[in-house]
C-alpha cells in the first residue's frame, strides 16, 4: 500500500460495519481488494468540511504529518484517495477499540504495571513526532487506538502540524480539558512548543491511577482553571473507589514521575524521549518483560477464586486494603469493605431499600467487569465464566426488584412540595439517586433500569443535531415535542425524527446545553454497543473546537457518539 490519491472503489471494498462516526463523516472497516488485508476507511463529506472550518490546506497538512512518521506506536495512513462526494483516509485497522474507553471501563482494575506499560507506548509516539518536529496538539486517551495486541497508537492527526525546534505556535486548538497552561494562556503567554504533548501524556497518566478521573474537572464537571495553571494533581482526592484503589497499587515513584510531565513550567517539564529514561519508566518495562509468568499465576488465582480455601483473586502490585495479601487485588473485598458487607455472600434483597438494592447492582456489575477485562479471560477459564454467568444471573434479578420499587413509588401522589419545585425552571430539583458514579455524581434510578422519570427527555426548544439522509449531512435543529406514542421527537426540520438520528449540537454555548439530568446512550467502541449513561454536565468547546459532555460513565465524552435515550 502506499500513499497518494486515488480511486476507492478501485483499491478497497467497503464493508457495512461502522466503526465510528464523527462530524465531518463516517469510518468503515474495508477490506484491499489486493492483498485481502483489513483496513479502516475514514470517509469525510467535503460538503460539510468547508461548514466545520476545515481547509483543504488542513486536510493536505494532516496527511503530510501521517506521512512524515512510521512508528510501532502511530496509527498508519495507508492510502489517500478523493472522488468528487469524499476524501478517504485508509488507516491501519485497530480492534481493540478506543483507548479513552478502556480507561473507563478497566478504572479500577488498572494496576501501576500496565499503566507503565501503556504510558511507554504513549510517550513512544509522542518521542516519534517530536524527532521529526511535529506537534500533535490534541493527544488525550480518546485519540489513541488499541490492537488486540494491546499494543497503544496515536490518532487523530487533525490538529497536528510541523513545528522547527526552537519556534512557537501561536494557535489556541486542542480539547481544553487537555489544554497545557501556556495554550490556555495564548495572548497573554509567548506562545508554546512541542511540550504540550508531554502535559496532555501526563494528564493521561494521571486518569491512569485514579480510576479514570481527570486531574483539573471538579465534581460538577466544570474545568478548574486555577488548578490547571498551577499543575495541582491531588492523588489522595479521586473518590473512594479511586482513592483506594490508587492506594494500593501505585508507589510515589510513580507520582512523582506523573508530576514532572504535568509541570506548569514548560521549560521544567520532561521531555518525551527524557520521560522514557526515567527510573520509574525503565522499571515499569523491566517489570512488563516478565509479566507472562506472573499472568498464568493470576490465572491460577482466580480459577481457584471459589474453591474452598482458594486464593482471592488480584493482579500482581496491587494491595488489598482489607490488610490481606499485598500480591492480590480482590474487587469483592473491595467493594463490600466500602459497602459494609461481604460481596461474595449470596444476596438477601428482601425488604432492601432501593438504595441497598442499587449499591448491590453497582458492586455486582463491578465484579463483572473485573472478571471480563482480568488476564484470566484470555486463557479461557471455564472456571470464571461460570462465575460471570451466576452474577448476570444475578444482575437481572436485582434490576427487576429495582424496577419493580420505582414502579410502586411512581404510583405515589406526588407531595406539593415537589410539584412546585417542578413548575420553577430556575431551581434545579434532583430526583431520587441510589447509586454513586464519576467524580461523585448521584446516578438517578431512572439511568438504571431506562424507565422515565418526571425528566430526563429533551426538553421544547433545546437546541440538536439532526442527521439528514437526504441532505447527507448534521442539520441544525431545535426540539418541538415529544412523541410518546412510538418514541420520536418532532423536530423544526423533520416531524418524528427516531433518536437513533439525533445528538447533541457540538457548537452550542453552555446555557443552550442539554441539561444535566438528560437520559442518554454513549455508544462505546470497546464495548462494541450502546450504552445507558445521564448527562452531568457540559463542557464549553472554545477557538471552534466542539464542546463535550460528562457523563455519569465517563467524562468529555463527544457529542458524536450521544444519542437520546429511548424513552418509550
Amino acid at each position: 500500500m502506499g500513499v497518494g490519491p486515488s480511486v476507492l472503489e478501485d483499491k478497497y471494498f467497503l464493508q457495512k460495519v461502522k466503526l465510528g462516526q464523527g462530524s465531518f463523516g463516517v469510518v468503515w472497516r474495508g477490506v484491499e481488494k489486493a492483498s485481502g488485508a483489513t483496513v479502516a476507511v475514514k470517509q469525510m463529506d467535503k460538503a460539510q468540511l468547508p461548514r466545520r472550518g476545515v481547509k483543504r490546506e488542513d486536510i493536505e497538512r494532516e496527511v503530510s504529518v501521517m506521512k512524515v512518521v512510521e512508528h510501532e506506536n502511530i496509527l498508519r495512513l495507508y492510502d489517500f484517495c478523493e472522488d468528487r462526494q469524499y476524501i478517504s483516509f485508509v488507516l491501519e485497522y485497530c480492534d481493540g477499540g478506543d483507548f479513552g474507553d478502556k480507561v473507563k471501563e478497566r478504572a479500577s482494575t488498572i494496576t501501576e504495571e500496565e499503566a507503565g506499560h501503556w504510558m511507554k507506548q504513549i510517550l513512544r509516539s509522542i518521542a516519534a513526532l517530536h524527532s521529526k518536529e511535529c506537534c500533535h496538539r490534541d493527544i488525550k486517551p480518546d485519540n489513541f487506538m488499541v490492537s488486540k495486541s494491546q499494543v497503544v497508537k496515536l490518532a487523530d492527526f487533525g490538529l497536528a502540524t510541523i513545528l522547527p525546534k526552537g519556534k512557537l505556535l501561536n494557535e489556541k486548538c486542542g480539547t481544553p480539558a487537555f489544554m497545557a497552561p501556556e495554550q490556555i494562556n495564548i495572548g497573554k503567554s509567548r506562545g508554546y512548543n512541542h511540550s504540550v504533548d508531554v502535559w496532555a501524556a501526563g494528564i493521561t497518566m494521571f486518569m491512569l491511577m485514579s480510576g479514570g478521573k481527570h486531574p483539573f474537572v471538579d465534581p460538577a464537571g466544570k474545568l478548574d482553571e486555577r488548578r490547571l495553571q498551577d499543575g495541582c494533581l491531588d492523588f489522595a482526592s479521586q473518590g473512594l473507589l479511586g482513592y483506594f484503589v490508587q492506594q494500593g497499587g501505585f508507589s510515589e515513584e510513580s507520582k512523582r514521575f506523573c508530576k514532572r510531565l504535568v509541570n506548569p513550567k514548560s521549560a521544567d517539564r520532561l521531555t518525551a524521549e527524557s520521560a522514557l529514561q526515567e527510573s520509574w519508566m525503565r522499571t515499569m518495562a523491566a517489570s512488563k518483560r516478565s509479566s507472562t509468568k506472573e499472568e498464568g499465576d493470576v490465572t491460577r488465582r482466580h480459577s481457584n477464586r471459589d474453591k474452598p480455601g482458594g486464593e482471592a483473586g488480584g493482579y500482581p502490585g496491587a494491595a488489598t486494603p482489607t490488610g490481606g495479601d499485598s500480591s492480590g487485588f480482590n474487587v469483592n473485598n473491595l467493594v463490600g469493605w466500602i459497602l459494609g458487607e461481604d460481596q461474595n455472600k449470596p444476596p438477601n434483597v428482601n425488604g432492601e431499600t432501593e438504595q441497598a438494592i442499587g449499591k448491590r447492582l453497582q458492586a455486582v456489575s463491578s465484579q463483572i467487569d473485573a472478571l471480563q477485562h482480568s488476564p484470566g479471560m484470555m486463557k479461557e477459564n471455564v472456571d470464571m465464566k461460570n462465575r460471570i454467568t451466576e452474577l448476570e444471573n444475578e444482575k437481572r434479578e436485582l434490576r427487576v426488584k429495582l424496577e419493580k420499587a420505582d414502579a410502586k413509588k411512581r404510583q405515589q401522589p406526588v407531595p406539593a412540595s415537589a410539584r412546585d419545585s417542578y413548575a420553577q425552571p430556575d431551581r434545579i430539583t434532583r430526583r431520587p439517586t441510589d447509586v454513586t458514579g464519576f467524580n461523585g455524581y448521584q446516578v438517578p434510578i431512572t439511568s438504571i433500569n431506562g424507565a422515565r422519570g418526571s425528566s430526563g427527555g429533551l426538553d421544547a426548544y433545546l437546541k440538536v443535531r439532526y442527521n439528514s439522509t437526504s441532505a447527507n449531512r448534521w442539520l441544525p435543529a431545535t426540539v418541538e415535542r415529544f412523541n410518546e406514542s412510538n418514541g420520536t421527537y418532532d423536530l423544526s426540520v423533520r416531524p418524528q425524527a427516531d433518536v437513533s438520528n439525533i445528538s447533541p449540537d457540538p457548537l452550542a454555548k453552555t446555557h443552550e446545553a442539554w441539561p444535566e439530568g438528560t437520559l442518554v446512550t454513549y455508544y462505546s467502541p470497546t464495548a462494541g454497543r450502546s450504552l445507558d449513561a445521564i448527562v452531568v454536565s457540559f463542557i464549553e468547546g472554545t477557538g471552534g473546537i466542539n464542546g463535550t459532555y460528562n457523563l455519569d460513565l465517563r467524562e468529555c465524552a463527544d457529542v458524536d457518539r450521544i444519542r437520546p435515550r429511548a424513552l418509550r
